[in-house]
């Protein structure tokens, strides 16, 4: 199944709940994640808002997106 992951939807995936579930369906391979880079922006751009401009999550996050997609991706 694909699917394109709300902004909401990711960030509070970071705090568990079935946001979570989410996630973990796309790392176990039960869905695929439809981005694009504009959608990938406004995900930095919210984390950066919510002050995870200084955290290593937000490097990792960043390096495991370039590494998986090149852009653009779209499903």
């Amino acid at each position: 199944m694909r699917v394109v992951v709300d902004t909401n939807i990711f960030v509070s995936s970071f705090f568990g709940g079935n946001p979570r579930r989410i996630i973990d369906l796309w790392i176990e391979g039960g869905i695929t994640i439809c981005l694009s880079k504009d959608i990938l922006d406004e995900y930095v751009a919210v984390l950066l808002r919510m002050g995870l401009d200084k955290d290593k999550e937000l490097d990792e996050l960043l390096n495991f997106f370039s590494n998986e997609f090149q852009f653009p991706f779209y499903c």
